[in-house]
């Protein structure tokens, strides 16, 4: 009875690795590009069965030929098992394997001309019960090497895009030898496969350089513009030389979007300076998933990315703003976009459905959310009225009124000074006068006139008349005199 238990269990276990055998996948980029002297790294993505506690080791196993499966003498330059390496790549060759996340990554160190081949990465699983497991990329990763004078250029391997999408494609010069070019066209050529070489490709339209960069803009993309693209760069130099360029660009990838994922976004968010934005989504959680990734995009075109794992393709309002929180939620630094700007969370992943009979199949899955609108409740910069002074206009302002206290109340204070020293040596000095009667207008006994000094222009006198009570009119009489009194008699003087 135990003997036929132990038998059953066993034929579970084998049923169950042969039914998830065929699920094993290796995921490379299909080329890839690099300079003479400087280094590369191609990446593998792995799926293997759900049982990995089964596993009693795994072995990486790295080919280099130009055939297919990478066949061919002496196509082995790496096997983890032995720790061997091609005396061609020794000291050069640097292969890393995480059983856990299931990836590997081939790095080769100070590139040569001969290099360029195909690379494939060979998964090899020795399991505790069952058989074991061999399998690796039919196409691997296609190297080519430039020339260590030729400028350097940098591009996305891939673009996943859904149709209807407007997909720019873009490199960057990472070297410096186009400082000297007077000028810089380019072209865009596309090929149906990657081993196409680019100068054979179907040139489809001129692209643009600005800022030591390339882009080339494909509006309203369906499943025919899905091939391998070239840039074709032709570099004039200030002593009239011309030089042609070639280099890889990235493969397009356009794919339906489905409704499998069942992505949530959150319909309306408020913004206070940061603000994240929530996508969550359902992936099943098995091994037959080799690649998952989360872009953040908007317009109607979906054409501009708010976050994307290459900075190139960030819109310029957003570099440097955004990025990833929790693997899949929007996390924005500031915002300087329209009012009510809608962002949807896109997802894609690489899904491996490979079958015995059709082993190695690998699917793309395109999946966007129904979008989060971002209502602006602050201030934007672009309303501050145009009459409104800048912070330099403000600062100037303030140390001219400053200035302008500072003289008022220097002008206050030695004015106030002047005036009291007029008033110490402009004391009124008494002096008697003899006058005639023609002078004294038929006064008589003027006694007292007082003047200023220096300074004023008022002279005055006072008359005193308790002297007299009779005076000589016109007519020479005598007439009475007014009560006894003094009369003060003023004359205003003006000097010339």
């Amino acid at each position: 009875m135990i003997s036929l238990v132990v038998v059953l269990l066993m034929l579970c276990l084998w049923d169950r690795l042969h039914e998830t055998s065929g699920q094993l996948c290796v995921d490379q980029p299909p080329r890839t590009e690099s300079i003479e002297g400087k280094s590369v790294t191609i990446p593998c993505q792995f799926s293997f069965p759900e049982s990995e506690n089964n596993i009693k080791f795994a072995t990486i196993i790295v080919r280099a030929s130009d055939q297919y499966f990478c066949r061919g003498d002496n196509a082995i330059i790496h096997d983890s098992s032995k720790g061997s390496f091609s005396p061609k790549y020794r000291g050069r060759l640097n292969v890393t394997f995480d059983q856990r996340h299931k990836n590997a990554s081939i790095t080769i160190n100070n590139v040569k001309k001969e290099d360029a081949t195909r690379y494939c990465c060979r998964l090899e699983l020795s399991f505790i019960i069952g058989e074991n497991m061999k399998w690796q990329s039919p196409d691997g990763t296609l190297l080519t090497v430039k020339d260590r004078n030729d400028p350097g250029l940098e591009t996305t391997p891939v673009i996943f895009a859904a149709p209807g999408d407007n997909v720019t494609l873009q490199g960057h010069f990472i070297s410096n030898n186009l400082t000297s070019a007077s000028d810089v066209t380019c072209h865009v050529r596309r090929t149906a496969d990657r081993a196409t070489r680019c100068d054979l490709g179907a040139n489809i339209g001129g692209c643009t350089y600005k800022n030591n960069s390339l882009s080339f803009q494909i509006n309203q993309v369906t499943s025919e513009n899905n091939a391998f693209y070239c840039w074709q760069v032709h570099i004039s130099t200030n002593n009239e030389e011309k030089n042609t360029y070639y280099y890889l660009g990235p493969q397009l990838l356009i794919i339906d979007k489905t409704n499998n994922l069942n992505i949530i976004q959150t319909e309306e968010v408020e913004f206070h300076q940061p603000v994240t934005i929530n996508c969550s989504f359902t992936l099943q959680q098995n091994n037959d998933i080799l690649q998952t990734e989360v872009y953040w995009i908007f317009g109607d075109a979906r054409e501009s990315y708010v976050y994307h794992p290459n900075l190139d393709y960030i819109h310029p309002d957003y570099k440097g703003k955004t990025r990833l929180v929790n693997g899949s939620n929007l996390h924005l630094e500031d915002f300087h976009g329209p009012d009510n700007t809608t962002f949807y969370c896109r997802v894609i992943f690489r899904q491996c459905f490979g079958r015995e009979g059709s082993p190695n199949r690998i699917d793309t899955v395109l999946e966007e959310g129904s979008g989060t609108r971002l209502t602006v409740k602050v201030p934007d910069p672009k309303l501050i009225p145009q009459h409104k002074l800048s912070p330099i206009a403000t600062i100037v302002l303030c140390v001219v009124l400053v200035f302008l206290v500072i003289f008022i109340s220097l002008a206050i204070y030695f004015l106030k000074k002047r005036g009291s020293k007029q008033n110490s040596i402009g004391e009124t000095i008494v002096e008697t006068m003899e006058m005639t009667d023609d002078q004294n207008g038929g006064y008589e006994n003027p006694t007292i006139i007082r003047r200023q000094q220096e300074g004023e222009d008022l002279v005055y006198s006072t008359v005193n008349h308790s002297k007299s009570s009779m005076r000589k009119n016109t007519k020479g009489h005598l007439e009475s005199l007014p009560a006894p009194t003094t009369e003060t008699v003023y004359a205003e003087v003006r000097k010339s």
